[in-house]
């Protein structure tokens, strides 16, 4: 991904990508870089999930880095009808054995608002929290799915759960299958 100027920002594998339109006629997206440096073959620095933005000109603006934990994977979004931007993803922890599903607000310019929000996390083992989705509410709220709890006989589950604008949650985790 080159930024401005034409400088290449971000190498590696991107896969896992997600865009959606924005009310001022660009694009908003994001994706996961599995950080591999195909011109040393080694793994590089560039690992994690990347945000940035197409103008309606076709600029693109510097991506912004919003995880670099683990093996971030599945970056999914949404714009709330105040124009925010709300950003998931799932990782691991390699340190911990801990997968988790994060939550980032952003403004439409790629402005982090306020952190990084963790919203279900699971020691592997037994089981893991994956592939999130977001979706936004119509009163400014989101609504997060993800897969995953403890694998079962049955297999896993799917949950959700509604976060203010501030990245609080006004519900409690929902189970909807196993």
């Amino acid at each position: 991904i080159t930024g401005a100027g034409g400088s290449v920002v971000e190498s590696g594998y991107p896969s896992f990508q997600r865009a959606v339109a924005l009310a001022d006629g660009s694009v908003a997206l994001v994706w996961r870089n599995d950080g591999f440096n195909f011109s040393t073959g080694t793994w590089g620095s560039t690992a994690g999930v990347w945000f940035s933005k197409v103008t309606k000109a076709g600029a693109v603006l510097t991506p912004v880095r919003l995880d670099t934990l683990g093996y971030p994977e599945a970056p999914d979004l949404a714009v709330t009808p105040d124009r925010r931007v709300a950003v998931v993803w799932s990782g691991g922890d390699e340190a911990t054995g801990t997968t988790r599903v994060h939550l980032q607000y952003l403004g439409e310019g790629g402005a982090l608002l306020g952190s990084r929000i963790t919203i279900a996390s699971y020691l592997t083992g037994a089981g893991s929290y994956r592939y999130p989705q977001v979706g936004a509410l119509p009163d400014g709220n989101v609504m997060v799915m993800w897969r995953g709890g403890a694998v079962t006989s049955s297999g896993s589950e799917i949950s959700t759960r509604v976060f203010d604008p501030s990245g609080r949650a006004v519900s409690t985790a929902q189970r909807l299958a196993t």
